[in-house]
């Protein structure tokens, strides 16, 4: 952690202020957050910081360095896709802040995910934190509310009329990230639709 952030936040935080950063959440979204969200941020160092990263970048790279055969057998063949990519766009890795045998900290990896779970939400709680504590402006991503809005976009548009793209989830409105969902609409102006509201008909695809 970062004493000096750490500190003027445990300063200024207040049961209205986290009140606050719920309501301008739903505001945004139009929904509220099905899961508790966070009174604070984490203040990392940059050692710490670095440490994530070379982690993060490990994993990935132990499997992209696997054969595509052995990656295949990873997706059941109930749930293989025409015209899939041979890998992910998208990793979401999930660590523990852990004390190892030496008693340094570091980051133990927990799970990891294949899909683009809440991009849209972390980019509009930043900014929501920042709103409320403006001092973390500061220390926030460099990363612009465009230029992070331009990548979605190539990853998950891409050339495609964002009309001719969809969020598919199954019960969508059921699920706890469905503030994500939102948000992923109103950014990417893509819609929102649940597995069992699909149809086939012979060999058009109807919604």
């Amino acid at each position: 952690m970062i004493p000096k952030y750490r500190k003027q936040f445990n300063k200024d935080f207040s049961q209205e202020k986290y009140n606050q950063v719920k309501d301008i959440l739903t505001q945004k979204s139009g929904i509220e957050p099905a899961f508790r969200i966070s009174e604070s941020p984490f203040f990392l160092t940059k050692e710490f910081e670095t440490k994530l990263i070379d982690a993060s970048e490990s994993i990935i790279d132990q499997i992209k360095a696997l054969p595509k055969e052995i990656l295949q057998k990873a997706i059941p063949e109930n749930c293989k896709v025409p015209n899939d990519t041979d890998q992910p766009h998208f990793f979401t890795i999930d660590f523990g802040v852990c004390k190892n045998e030496n008693g340094e900290i570091e980051p133990q990896l927990i799970e990891l995910q294949a899909f683009p779970s809440l991009y849209a939400f972390q980019k509009t709680f930043e900014n929501t934190f920042c709103e409320v504590y403006p001092f973390l402006s500061a220390i926030k991503n460099p990363m612009s509310a465009d230029q992070f809005t331009h990548y979605l976009k190539e990853l998950i548009i891409g050339d495609e009329n964002p009309e001719n793209v969809i969020l598919l989830e199954i019960f969508p409105d059921k699920q706890k990230t469905a503030i994500d969902f939102a948000l992923t609409e109103k950014l990417l102006g893509i819609k929102t639709v649940c597995l069992t509201k699909v149809k086939k008909r012979r060999k058009k695809t109807i919604l």
